[in-house]
Formats: C-alpha cells, structure tokens, sequence
C-alpha cells in the first residue's frame, strides 16, 4: 500500500490524496463553516468525526457484507464452528438468537411459563428464571438480566482478543465485568438504564409511539409503520431475549444523558462511549444498531444498545467488522428481512461539500483541476460516487474520464473528487456545473468551477 509523507495510506476514488489531509481539510472547512453559522457545536462534532478514523481506500469491503465475510479469517466463521453455533442458536436462550423485523420471540420467553413478570420494583418479582435484579449502584432504574450476559466466567479458551485484549476483567465477562473495568481501567462511569423487557411492556412502549405518530397527523397503519423504524415490535425486540442493555454514562456535569438523534452523536464522541466501543467485545458485547449499518440493521443508530453474544462472536463481529444483523444472517443461513414501509425516514443520503477554490485563473489551453471533498453525512455507505455534467460552457471542455468514482465511502467518512479542465483559447470567464449522485442514483447536489481565461498580456478581453 503507497503511503504518504506522514505514513498514511493514499486513498479515496483514485484522486491519490492521503486519508489524513483528506479528512482533516475537510473537518477545518466543515468547523469554519458552522462557526460562521452560529453552529459551533456541529461543527466541532463533524471535525471529530471526520478525522477520528482513518478513511477507507477504493474497493473497502465496509461497503459488501458478502467481501469482508470472503476476507476474514476468524476461527469463529470456519464452517464446522459455524455449524455447531447455528443448531444451537435456534433456541431464544442461546446468545446468539436470531431476532429482528421479520424474526419473533416466542411472546412467554424468558419467563416459566405461566408465570407474571411485576418487575425488579416489586419485593416479589415473579418466576425470575435465570434473570438477575441488577444493583441499583449500576443501574438508575429497576431492571434485570439474564444471568449470564449480566455475570460469566470468562471461556477457558479465550485469553485474548482477535487485536490482542485481555478478555474480560478479573476472570469474568457480561455487563457487570465491563463496567467494572470501564470504572478501574478506563476512568468511566458507565450505567444500565434499560435491560430487560417482556412482551407486555414492549407491547405498551410501541403503543405509545403509535399514539405520539398518530398525534403527528399519521393514520393508525402510517403510525405503525413509522414507530417501527426506531421502535421494535412487541416480540421483535432484543430487550426481550434478557441479553441487551441500553448504556448511559456520568458525563462532566455530573448527568447522566438521554437519548435520541442529537445525543446519538453526542453520546458517540463521548469518553465513556469510546471506551465502551474499543473494548465492549472484550466481554462478549457489542452495538447492535451501527450508524454505518443501518441499511442492514433497518433500524435508526442507537450508540445506546449493546447485546451480550458472546466472546467468540463479539470478537469475530469486531474482526470481521460485521453488525449483529450481518453475522446472524450469515450464521443462520438466513435472508434479509424485505424492504419496509417508512424506509426513507432512516435511509437517507446527504452530503456535505467542500471547495477550496471556486475560480480558478488559467491561460489559454491550460489544463486546470476543479477539487472538492465531500463527506458522508446520511445513514448508508456509498459504494460509488458519480459525477455528471450538467452545465459546461461552449468553449470549455470537461477532460474525458469515467464518470463513476468506485471507493466505499463509509458514513461520516470523507473522500476527494477532482475533475480536469482545459481553459478555451476565448479569455473570459466560463462556468461548469456538475451533478454529483451516489453509486445508486441519489442526488446529492452540484458542483461547480469557474475558469476566468487571460492572455499573455494579462488581459480577460
């Protein structure tokens, strides 16, 4: 791989400029934009995404399920290993369950059957099964989980992570393992403030949203469509299996933050946070519903919702760099859930542009490069970026080359486009317009250049 004078790989659609100086023009120029629109906040928040990770070269597999499988070599995906997890995760109790749009929960799981679940809050819970009351001193609600999501013996075989961690903490992994360890390792105060829910309580939470819709002026099937793309229905919830927390953390003022899209990227940039996503897989947890995934999760980013797998799993995920969604497919040997109503409303493209120059000055003939970086801010990853003219002037002419830029560019990761111009030999200035789209055909705006042509002398007449 060719790198650069600072070591950084050269990337992004061909254009041969180095991850770094990509990622780090295109944060100063987004920072100095929101500053100047009395948006200082987003502007510091898309200059710490953009430069935090390094951007990703043309032909990433981040963009095809199908090439990182192809790619990894983890133990865990080996076909035997597989098999064996496959016959053994059909039961809901398993960790690695399938569950998700089209997949239900049996509605009496985890609970014996017959029996009433009061919740952690009642002195006489119910038939608590293997679900553990969680302490309060780590909790600010009353809730429980499953036994051994919530408190397990490390496996006798797993010492190490795929990057070289120490599996769990003091011989233990789940929940209360890795907040412990954020406290004593990483200096984070993390907390559970919802784990598991039966079918009932879901079922109340989902009619709420419908109800909240229903005010917005949606009709009851509209309501219902639209709650479920941030909400799961009852059965379809991961909270239900009693493996899957929700995550808050004790920020700098001593809060602890809510959720919802703003604290989504506020939560993700946070200390706490950050720790949890470099060592949650430590553990055997991982995030179930990735900003960069929500395509194959089709639910809304929730840096909030972790889910106990399993150490073996959870490294293979973070290895393979496979969502929960994408790894239980592949080990169930299952389709994706077909497409939904109400999609648009989390599956959006939207791109911020950056121009370094808008007018450039050239002599006659001179060959001159239009420069743009352009940032994934939507929800899904762009396998290719295209490039159309739209308005070129007579005497102008747009350098042939292949419209169609192939490079995955990932969301919140940034990558340059350049186009070639030769100057007319008629000094003036001359205008090119072009339309930028994803791979698949969404708009994502224009693009523009102005070439101001002088002769020998000076002169633009």
């Amino acid at each position: 791989m060719a790198l650069n004078d600072h070591g950084f790989p050269v990337i992004s659609c061909g254009t041969g400029l180095s991850a770094w100086e990509t990622r780090l023009s295109s944060a100063i120029s987004a920072l100095a934009r929101a500053s100047a629109s009395g948006q200082l906040w987003l502007g510091l928040l898309v200059f710490g995404m953009a430069v935090a990770r390094p951007a990703q070269a043309a032909g990433d597999p981040r963009c095809s399920r199908a090439e990182r499988l192809a790619r990894c070599a983890h133990p865990a995906l080996t076909p035997a290993r597989l098999g064996a997890l496959a016959r053994a995760a059909r039961r809901p109790s398993h960790p690695l369950f399938l569950v998700d749009r089209a997949r239900a929960i049996p509605a009496d799981f985890p609970l014996a059957r017959g029996s009433t679940w009061r919740s952690c809050r009642d002195p006489r819970p119910g038939a608590l099964g293997d679900l553990v009351c969680l302490p309060v001193p780590r909790t600010n609600r009353f809730t429980a989980l499953r036994r051994g999501a919530w408190d397990a013996a490390r496996p006798r075989r797993s010492a190490r992570t795929h990057d070289g961690l120490l599996v769990g903490h003091r011989g233990r992994i789940g929940f209360k393992a890795m907040l412990d360890a954020g406290l004593r390792e990483g200096g984070v105060e993390l907390f559970i403030t919802s784990a598991f829910r039966p079918y009932a309580v879901q079922a109340a939470i989902f009619e709420d949203h419908v109800a909240r819709e229903m005010a917005g002026g949606l009709d009851h099937g509209a309501a219902v469509a639209a709650s479920a793309t941030y909400s799961a229905r009852p059965g379809h919830s991961e909270h239900q299996l009693g493996t899957t927390a929700d995550l808050t953390y004790r920020a700098a003022d001593g809060g602890l933050p809510g959720f919802g899209r703003f604290m989504a990227h506020q939560m993700r940039a946070s200390k706490p946070m950050r720790w949890v996503r470099a060592n949650a897989h430590r553990f055997g947890i991982v995030m179930t519903y990735r900003h960069d995934r929500v395509a194959a999760t089709q639910y809304v980013w929730e840096p909030w919702h972790w889910r106990f797998v399993g150490v073996e799993a959870a490294d293979a995920m973070v290895a393979c760099d496979l969502s929960v969604a994408e790894y239980l497919e592949h080990l169930h040997r299952a389709a994706r859930p077909p497409p939904f109503e109400h999609a648009d409303r989390i599956l959006r493209d939207d791109a911020a542009v950056t121009q370094p120059r808008r007018l450039i000055v050239a002599r006659p003939g001179e060959r001159v490069t239009a420069r743009w970086w352009v940032t994934n801010l939507g929800s899904r990853n762009w396998s290719a970026l295209v490039v159309r003219p739209v308005v070129v002037a007579d005497a102008l002419r747009d350098v042939p080359s292949e419209p169609r830029l192939d490079g995955c560019v990932p969301v919140f990761e940034s990558t340059r486009l350049e186009r070639t111009l030769v100057a007319p030999a008629a000094p003036g200035r001359h205008e090119v317009v072009w339309q930028l789209e994803t791979g698949a055909g969404a708009a994502l705006g224009e693009l523009s250049m102005a070439v101001v042509v002088v002769r020998s002398d000076g002169q633009t007449r």
